[in-house]
């Protein structure tokens, strides 16, 4: 098993360690928007605080990386980004880039679930071999002996944090990496998101737009409804579509055929925007056929929310 120990400061892990209820997803950005290859979905990513810290003090599991505006960014993530305003994420950003940064500035959004945020008397040196110039941070695996010793010790605290966030590290610890660990996750709001983009290759399942800061993540069987964060229960639709998705003025049916409510004519004298999608297939599904969206849930909303 793959470790990554990731460098971090301060502000960062106090401002999301202190949340209440605690957090089950997070941003570790990334300003430059590097890309980050280092993990397999599922695998540790431990926190290590900058200089004249240097300690280790918790962990995530890293369930995936992709570039995202800044805006959209604190969008999808909001005080998950580690800070509590869009306005102080910015001011961070500006600091590490030393230059011209707007909300339509792409940053590096690694995504890790079930973080643990150990207490400071917890906290613990990194390993001899990792040098204090390193910036962006250092893998090990769990095979050797360095990597082994780092393991050990960390699941040791996640031990001794039962009966704070979680019972025993068999519930934080996945069994499986990869594919399999992303097929078997159930990822939060921001999870969802991210997830939704990668799968429709950040395009409109309905129109095809492009334009990322309009696009949403929209679940087909709400979460109040019994329906889950599985990706297989969401499209990524334009805002528009979204909004008229959820208001039962657009169904999809099982086969994945558009259909446009009667009632947009009758309320709004209009729509013939939107009566031009009616009877056509969805443009854009995701390659992977685990994630296309489930026939059964498109069915029940054609049955509990579409309005014909």
């Amino acid at each position: 098993m793959r470790i990554f120990v990731g460098v971090t400061d301060i502000a960062w892990f106090r401002h999301l360690a202190g949340q209440e209820p605690p957090v089950s997803e997070v941003n570790f950005w990334r300003p430059g928007g590097g890309a980050f290859a280092a993990l397999q979905p599922g695998c540790p990513f431990l926190f290590k605080l900058k200089a004249p810290i240097n300690k280790i003090a918790g962990v995530g599991f890293f369930h995936s990386f992709t570039r995202l505006p800044l805006r959209v960014a604190w969008e999808t993530f909001s005080i998950r980004n580690g800070r509590g305003s869009y306005d102080q994420l910015l001011h961070v950003i500006q600091s590490y880039r030393h230059g011209s940064v707007s909300a339509t500035t792409e940053i590096g959004c690694i995504l890790l679930e079930s973080p643990v945020f150990f207490d400071e008397y917890d906290w613990f040196d990194v390993p001899a071999d990792f040098q204090q110039n390193v910036v962006v941070g250092k893998s090990y695996d769990s095979s050797t002996p360095q990597g082994n010793k780092l393991w050990q010790h960390v699941s040791g605290l996640l031990e001794a944090d039962r009966g704070k966030a979680f019972t025993s590290p068999s519930q934080v610890v996945p069994s499986v990496f990869g594919k399999e660990y992303l097929r078997k996750s159930r990822p939060g709001q921001a999870g969802f998101k991210v997830g939704l983009l990668d799968a429709y290759g950040r395009r409109c399942a309905i129109t095809g737009e492009n334009i990322v800061p309009v696009l949403e993540a929209a679940h087909i069987q709400p979460v109040h409804e019994n329906g889950t964060n599985e990706l297989s229960n969401g499209l990524l639709l334009r805002s528009d579509m979204h909004k008229l998705f959820d208001d039962g003025l657009i169904g999809i049916t099982p086969d994945r055929t558009i259909r446009v409510s009667n009632q947009i004519r009758d309320l709004y004298v209009n729509g013939k925007v939107y009566y031009s999608w009616d009877g056509k297939p969805l443009t854009v599904l995701p390659k992977d056929e685990l994630l296309l969206p489930d026939s059964d849930r498109l069915d029940w909303h054609l049955s509990h929310v579409f309005i014909p």
